[in-house]
């Protein structure tokens, strides 16, 4: 008995196996196509925003720029960056020249004039991403006065603007999302999911030596269907298409199925509906067997089991009925410009 009870748990922990081998290799299937899809909207839309409202003096240099780049200038026109700015958050920059610019008559005679000065950005990209290249000299003050009168000049702001809540997104009516942003939803969707029960106890009745139930791990497979409520993150890209979606479940409750064919000397075929509520990817149901019994077994068990949603693996396999409305930092409910995170949500 003990041989055939060490046979079976093999068998099991084959079967097992086997079905992790096949769910990793779906896994990685996902990534592989989803890595082809990504990387050709990468390579389109890398760029990097050239910087603004620039004031040059031969004694100093400032302006505005994305807080996330670091502002270059070359200021003998050889191509090679003199200087290294780094962008403070609130999107401004500004550097002191050592030494100061001077002015040079041209080779062919004539007034003094400045050097060109290039400037342009570039992002922590490998390789970096250059924004296109500012190229101009530096003002006296009287002619920088002169610009700022005519508008040809704007001197930079210090303060990142206050940000202005986005329209309200909420993916079931199909409205688009704002291109190239991450949102948070809270939502209710119907998933589908395999399931593989970790634990079942088997109750039993009749005489039993005292004791109420049996142990099986990893004894079979199944699949199902449930009502979930979590957090659904939905990422876009530069034509506001959907490009990524992250379900978390944080509870649902379901209906499913449990299968598993045996076989030698003591065949055991199992068949049983499974009614679950689910935390996380955590399962705990309770189930009738359909299929067969052993002596003084009862036909109800309880599970524990990992769910693997459908959605993970497949696009598309779930369905909303509602969501509220999503936000994120750069559309924060309160008008703020939120620096330290990505993402923001709305509950």
């Amino acid at each position: 008995m003990h041989f055939i009870r060490l046979s079976l748990i093999r068998k099991n922990y084959l079967i097992f196996l086997i079905y992790i081998n096949f769910i990793q290799k779906q896994i990685m299937k996902q990534i592989i196509t989803l890595s082809f899809l990504i990387a050709p909207i990468l390579t389109i839309y890398s760029q990097t925003v050239q910087p603004s409202n620039v004031i040059i003096t031969p004694t100093e240099i400032s302006g505005n720029a994305d807080f996330k780049t670091t502002v270059k200038v070359d200021t003998n026109g050889d191509g090679t960056p003199e200087y290294s700015i780094v962008v403070n958050y609130q999107g401004y920059f500004h550097e002191f020249f050592n030494p100061v610019l001077v002015s040079a008559a041209p080779p062919g005679g004539g007034a003094a004039v400045y050097p060109n000065i290039d400037v342009w950005a570039e992002d922590s990209a490998i390789p970096p991403v250059q924004s296109t290249h500012l190229v101009e000299r530096p003002l006296e003050p009287a002619g920088l006065l002169a610009a700022l009168g005519a508008g040809a000049k704007t001197l930079p702001r210090t303060v990142a603007p206050m940000a202005t809540p986005a329209p309200p997104i909420n993916p079931t009516l199909n409205e688009k999302q704002p291109k190239g942003t991450t949102y948070n939803y809270k939502v209710r969707m119907a998933n589908s999911s395999f399931a593989l029960p970790v634990v079942r106890f088997n109750m039993l009745r009749g005489n039993t030596n005292f004791k109420t139930g049996d142990i099986t791990l990893f004894s079979s497979v199944g699949f199902g269907a449930s009502m979930n409520w979590g957090d659904l993150t939905m990422t876009s890209n530069e034509n506001s298409e959907i490009i990524d979606r992250e379900f978390t479940n944080n509870f649902g409750i379901g209906i499913g199925f449990l299968y598993a064919a045996g076989s030698g000397e003591e065949p055991k075929n199992i068949f049983a509906i499974n009614p679950f509520i689910s935390i996380l990817d955590i399962q705990l149901g309770v189930g009738y067997e359909l299929g067969t019994v052993t002596e003084n077994q009862s036909k109800f068990f309880f599970t524990a089991s990992y769910s693997i949603p459908l959605q993970k693996l497949f696009k598309g396999k779930y369905y909303i009925y509602t969501a509220s409305k999503g936000y994120n930092s750069d559309h924060p409910l309160t008008g703020t410009v939120t620096r330290d995170s990505d993402i923001y949500t709305f509950k």
